[in-house]
């Protein structure tokens, strides 16, 4: 039998009382968190012991951040029943006495049983709750935008950046409480996109986050890459330890003992010594690598990341140009290390558009065929420049060119369907994207599930007509 409760109206009714529904997960994390022994509860203790936090600017919609990498819009969500809030009275309780007879006695016998209810006060009623919905935003975007606000500019080197000391102490700084304010998401998720633009913390430039320039990661990739030749690393198992060693300790020993070199190239930029730092080198080896499991600060290269940021560095080189294939992959294999030239299609493999979009520069770039002297023609389209609403994300694919294949959008529809998705930085004049490892190996809208999502996608927003080669479907908008 259930028990029985007696319900009563409070004197109290606070207002700043909100029901905020949550999934038994982050039920059960919040529990976890705030049974552990500690301090009175506040929003800090509550970080500190769950890992959830609400962030959000004045004016932003709050999103609540969970310590896994997800993120969660707060919504509110009119219901058509008024709820009631209870609390349980600790210092009241209600006793309910039972009259029983006894019929087989010519006197009436009455016994009575008590029983002690606990007694609940209302304490707010509520017609509207707070739900989480998925929360999707391109979060190397937004941090690599504020970064770009930094007026010095992308981070070139402790050598560089001593050129310019009075306008260094006088410039605003990015720290991380900065970032904390500014982007919704957990500290773990920032820190992930951080080393995905790549940045690097500076502790003498009052541990501030710089984004590192291009110039500056190639020419640290291409020391990199001369040193595992030289030293014959093995670069799926590269120490960073002996890399810090060989490129910075050795070199600047070196240094102490030479002339010091002219000291006339203002326009150029040294890579190792002094102008780069163990700090500098681990967020190359983050930004390129993986961790190899169980050896502490040993990386595999990854050589589709490699050759993914070189292409990307190639297009960002003239903006705006429409490449001939077999240059662009002629121009793409002289700028990469000959150590990732595995990963490089040769001049005159490609024979087909339809092959880009199972290539490394599947969301880089569409391909259209061209005159039989021009053969196929590439256009850098980079994903990680469009917007994240679908509306605005089908009239920019559809302005871009008319008609499409499902093959040829799928590419640049998969971080709709997929949040988890990790998303490049944006590239701009001083920035090329990120690699995006989870579009490298194989197409991930094999998945059924993504596949499926994709198709949602493609219904509410596109038509299709059989009217491509050999019957295929062709794409078109709906979107106006």
């Amino acid at each position: 039998m259930e028990a029985e409760m007696h319900i009563s109206f409070g004197k109290e009714f606070p207002e700043d009382l909100h029901l905020l529904e949550l999934s038994d997960a982050l039920i059960a994390q919040l529990e976890n968190g705030l049974s552990q022994k500690g301090s009175t509860v506040t929003d800090q203790a509550i970080e500190q012991k769950t890992g959830l936090v609400l962030r959000g600017r004045p004016g932003d919609t709050a999103v609540l951040c969970a310590p896994d990498d997800n993120t969660y819009k707060v919504r509110k969500l009119h219901t058509s029943n008024s709820l009631y809030v209870v609390k349980r009275r600790h210092d009241d309780t209600t006793t309910n006495t039972n009259a029983t007879t006894n019929t087989s006695s010519e006197a009436a016998e009455t016994s009575a049983t008590a029983t002690t209810q606990p007694t609940w006060d209302i304490i707010s009623t509520k017609d509207v709750v707070l739900e989480l919905l998925n929360n999707q935003e391109n979060l190397h975007g937004r941090i690599g935008e504020i970064l770009a606000k930094d007026p010095r500019g992308d981070y070139l080197g402790p050598d560089f950046e001593a050129k310019d000391v009075k306008n260094a102490k006088s410039t605003p700084k990015i720290t991380f409480e900065t970032l904390q304010y500014n982007v919704q998401a957990s500290d773990a998720r920032i820190r992930k996109a951080l080393a995905m633009i790549p940045a690097v913390c500076v502790a003498e430039d009052g541990n501030s986050w710089r984004r590192l320039g291009v110039k500056y990661v190639v020419d640290t990739l291409l020391l990199i890459a001369a040193s595992m030749v030289e030293n014959d690393w093995d670069y799926n198992e590269l120490d960073l330890t002996g890399c810090i060693r060989n490129l910075i300790d050795d070199v600047e020993e070196e240094g102490r003992g030479g002339d010091g070199g002219d000291g006339d190239s203002d326009n150029e930029m040294d890579v190792g010594g002094s102008n780069l730092t163990p700090e500098v080198l681990k967020a190359i080896f983050e930004f390129f690598g993986t961790p190899v499991e169980g050896r502490p600060n040993v990386y595999a290269i990854q050589g589709e990341r490699v050759a993914r940021f070189m292409a990307s560095k190639v297009f960002d080189t003239e903006k705006g140009k429409d490449w001939k294939l077999d240059d662009f992959l002629d121009t793409w294999r002289s700028v990469t290390p000959p150590l990732f030239h595995s990963h490089i299609p040769k001049p005159g493999s490609i024979t087909d558009t339809s092959q880009i979009s199972k290539s490394l520069l599947r969301d880089l770039a569409y391909a259209t065929t061209g005159s039989v002297a021009t053969g196929i023609i590439l256009h850098p389209f980079p994903r990680d420049n469009l917007p994240l609403d679908p509306v605005a994300r089908f009239r920019a694919l559809f302005s871009a060119r008319p008609k499409w294949t499902r093959p040829e959008i799928e590419p640049f529809l998969e971080d709709l369907v997929l949040p988890k998705l990790p998303k490049p930085s944006s590239s701009s004049s001083s920035s090329v994207p990120a690699p995006d490892t989870a579009s490298i190996t194989e197409p991930i809208s094999k998945d059924p599930k993504v596949k499926k999502e994709i198709d949602v996608l493609l219904l509410k927003y596109t038509r299709s007509a059989k009217n491509g080669p050999n019957g295929q479907a062709v794409l078109s908008s709906r979107v106006h």
